[in-house]
């Protein structure tokens, strides 16, 4: 069952419910209304009959003058006289043929019980009421009014005809009336299927569905479907893009795998050959191994972007940045190659964060600094504290980058020909990218080609506390001005 014909049927069963309250409220309230009014009039009838028959002097008297005083006064009722024998004692002259003279109903009457029945007797409906007579304190029989009430049972009846029909009349109506509601309240709904369907067949989530209507909750349905599809089309071109930079990075990834195996495999056929000087023996080896290396870095770069993206959370704890900054400086000044190594460290900062990826972001930044400086160059490392964030700043005069190549740095296996050249797998920067993010910082980098560039970390700062003073702490400050290498 569509819904459509769900609320049209709720409709109608409500509507039609109200009508069938109200008619039998109406038809009640008039067949009561008769009725009360009938025995108002059979009522002030026998108070007139007890009025004669006491100024009668008895029932002896007032029998012929009831006989005539009821008939010719009200002429609409009828009247008999019942004695304690159960036979007439008088009667109007105007009682119809059929009237009851139930015995049991005289009894009942006797006992001091007024009794109304109703007859009919052809087409006539009679309402009879059986009043008890009294008499100086004693009961002296029965006494029987009744009054033609067929105008009011086909009054009655025309109304319940009529009522009949108007409800029948109504629900027909009604359900009509709902029908159309209902297509023109769930149009828009259809819409939506129909806008779904489309989008689901075409793939083309950049569709809305139109809604010119008031801001009902139709509207806010539409609204809603709107932005779900705005969120979908986001999501999809999100995911689209995924499996871009995922097949690309799958095609770089073999690359540069493919490069150092190439190389390896080169020298091991260099070195089965019958005629291999020891020269070229110890040439080939190095190679061999120095391509190792480089394919065992890309391998563990690439094990840290696949945590990264299966959803890597780090544990955190607070760390001294100072400390962090030490140690790499104590692991990059051997690499320095004649470049100038200079550390400031000033005041403590403390970063709620995990010192081996901070450790390592650092060694990224330093060492893609140390290999794009020319010796003679230099290199500064700076941390300070200020307003809740730590900043740590990478300073080089090395060969700076170029505009175009500034917005793809960060971009895995990205090598820039004539700025970043090195040797490296082209993942360090993406490596640090995302430590910085997974602490909550950011970080940024300006660069001019042949003057250099400055990279800017930006982490949230952690538990202020005094840093205890080592040992090599005055080595280091006292270094900080001095050339390394």
């Amino acid at each position: 069952m569509s819904l459509r014909l769900r609320l049209t049927l709720w409709y109608t069963g409500i509507l039609g419910g109200t009508l069938l309250l109200v008619s039998l409220i109406v038809y009640f309230t008039m067949a009561f209304t008769l009725d009360r009014q009938t025995n108002q009039f059979l009522n002030s009838r026998k108070d007139q009959y007890a009025l004669a028959l006491v100024r009668a002097g008895g029932p002896a008297r007032g029998a012929a003058l009831f006989a005539n005083l009821i008939a010719n006064f009200n002429p609409d009722t009828y009247a008999q006289l019942v004695g304690l024998d159960g036979q007439p004692i008088t009667r109007t002259s105007n009682l119809p043929s059929g009237w009851p003279l139930d015995k049991s109903t005289i009894d009942r009457a006797l006992s001091g019980v007024v009794v109304d029945e109703t007859v009919r007797t052809g087409d006539v409906v009679l309402r009879i009421e059986n009043f008890p007579i009294s008499f100086e304190g004693q009961t002296i029989g029965v006494l029987q009014l009744g009054r033609d009430v067929t105008q009011a049972e086909a009054s009655l009846t025309f109304l319940r005809e009529m009522l009949v029909l108007a409800n029948l009349a109504g629900l027909a109506a009604s359900f009509g009336a709902g029908w159309l509601l209902a297509r023109q309240a769930l149009r828009p709904i259809g819409r939506i299927a129909q806008t779904a369907q489309d989008i689901g067949a075409s793939k083309d989530f950049a569709r809305r569905v139109e809604f010119a209507g008031s801001h009902d909750e139709l509207g806010q349905l539409t609204t809603a479907f709107n932005d779900m599809l705005g969120h979908i089309q986001a999501a999809y071109h999100q995911i689209e893009n995924a499996l871009q930079a995922q097949r690309r990075f799958v095609a770089d990834a073999s690359h540069e795998l493919r490069t150092p195996l190439t190389t390896i495999r080169g020298n091991i056929g260099l070195l089965r050959g019958p005629e291999v000087t020891s020269e070229d023996r110890r040439d080939a080896l190095q190679d061999m191994a120095s391509e190792a290396e480089r394919m065992s870095r890309l391998v563990a770069n690439l094990l840290v972007l696949a945590r990264a993206d299966a959803g890597l959370h780090l544990q955190k704890t607070p760390v001294p940045m100072g400390e962090v900054v030490r140690d790499v400086y104590r692991q990059a000044r051997v690499l320095s190659d004649g470049v100038r190594l200079l550390v400031k460290d000033d005041q403590p900062a403390y970063v709620d964060g995990n010192p081996d990826y901070l450790k390592q972001l650092l060694l990224i930044l330093v060492d893609n600094a140390l290999k794009n400086t020319p010796a003679g160059g230099s290199v500064d490392v700076a941390t300070d504290q200020n307003d809740g964030w730590v900043r740590l700043t990478v300073r080089d005069t090395g060969k700076g980058i170029s505009r175009e190549a500034l917005p793809h740095i960060f971009e895995r296996f990205y090598q820039a020909d004539k700025s970043r050249t090195g040797g490296g797998t082209g993942l360090g920067l993406a490596i640090a990218k995302w430590i910085v993010e997974e602490h909550g910082g950011r970080i940024d980098v300006e660069s001019q080609v042949g003057v250099g560039s400055t990279f800017t970390v930006w982490l949230p700062a952690g538990t202020v506390r005094q840093e205890p003073q080592a040992a090599g702490s005055d080595r280091i400050a006292a270094a900080s001005g001095a050339a390394l290498g």
